[in-house]
């Protein structure tokens, strides 16, 4: 397996951090960088990076501010090590838990329609609010290409163009500092679009701008969710809250007539999307040297009038 897979690998997974220095030490492995180069994108001295590192002086808040800024790394995450709280972390998947127990609800939240969770040290959202602007999308984009382990395909006009047509399905969520904290990109796409791309086994087949479409004015469409970041789980209920709340008010006359489609690229939302019955339309096959155990290309679907009936039996957020 190369360098690179390898270190994908590492920092996938979620494991516990004790110290602000351990973190940045393996922050800067995973990006080939040197204290002078963090330094620079933090603002701060080399000799303040060097002391954070052998945790001999905590860092200020400001400094933590930017350094979340700098690297997208929750300030959840960084406040807690900064007074040697424990918390676990996985670098790529930008996720974070208090506890063991913490990851162990985000996965049941999803997989087995478990919607209760423990309460985490502090109440992370803000606010939810739908994607607007370049600067939220340009964290998206650095979000998908950490999570997904590749460059988000479509453009912003697209996103913009989406957020415009279907806003309570295009969110960025932030937490109390105002930091980002999660996201979802949904696309309204026709059917025949959708025939398109499953025909050429792609994600991104014909997406653009001019191809999103108001498919609730049309009676007919699909839901494409393209990219899903959730840092928490407490991101994970304010977001999915906010989506099937929308899908349960919207005036969709004939839900049987639309699908909603979702890229799985990681073997967890794979595992939580065969839990829910999703069917798989299809998976793609990746080179030997980009095969990782993460990475697993797939998209599901699901008939939309069986998502709203499963939402409504499970979800008691809807009302």
């Amino acid at each position: 397996m190369s360098p690179i897979c390898s270190a994908r690998m590492a920092t996938g997974e979620l494991r516990i951090y004790k110290s602000l220095g351990s973190l940045l030490r393996v922050y800067r492995q995973w990006r080939e960088m040197s204290q002078e180069t963090l330094a620079e994108s933090v603002g701060v001295s080399v000799r303040e990076i060097q002391r954070w590192e052998a945790n001999s002086r905590r860092a200020h808040i400001d400094s933590l501010h930017d350094f979340s800024e700098a690297t997208g790394i929750p300030m959840q995450v960084l406040a807690a090590l900064n007074i040697d709280q424990p918390i676990w972390y996985s670098l790529r998947k930008r996720r974070f838990a208090y506890s063991k127990l913490d990851e162990v609800q985000f996965i049941k939240f999803f997989s087995h329609n478990s919607y209760k969770c423990s309460q985490s040290p502090e109440e992370i959202i803000i606010h939810n609010d739908r994607i607007t602007n370049d600067k939220q999308i340009k964290q998206i984009l650095s979000s998908h290409r950490d999570i997904y382990g590749t460059e988000m395909s479509v453009g912003a006009d697209v996103i913009k163009a989406a957020a415009k047509i279907i806003p309570e399905f295009n969110r960025i969520v932030f937490d109390h500092w105002g930091h980002y904290a999660g996201h979802t990109v949904c696309l309204p796409i026709k059917m025949d679009i959708y025939q398109k791309l499953k025909k050429h086994k792609v994600f991104e087949f014909n997406l653009t701008a001019g191809a999103m479409s108001d498919i609730i004015a049309l009676h007919e469409g699909v839901f494409y969710f393209y990219s899903i970041f959730i840092s928490n789980i407490s991101v994970a209920q304010s977001i999915v809250a906010n989506v099937y709340q929308s899908l349960c008010t919207q005036k969709i006359k004939r839900p049987e007539k639309y699908l909603m489609v979702r890229a799985a690229t990681t073997t967890e939302v794979k595992e939580i999307y065969d839990n829910i019955g999703a069917k798989v339309v299809f998976s793609r096959k990746l080179k030997k040297e980009h095969m990782t155990t993460e990475i697993v290309p797939t998209m599901y679907e699901v008939k939309l009038d069986a998502e709203i009936r499963r939402i409504l039996n499970h979800a008691p957020f809807i009302d």
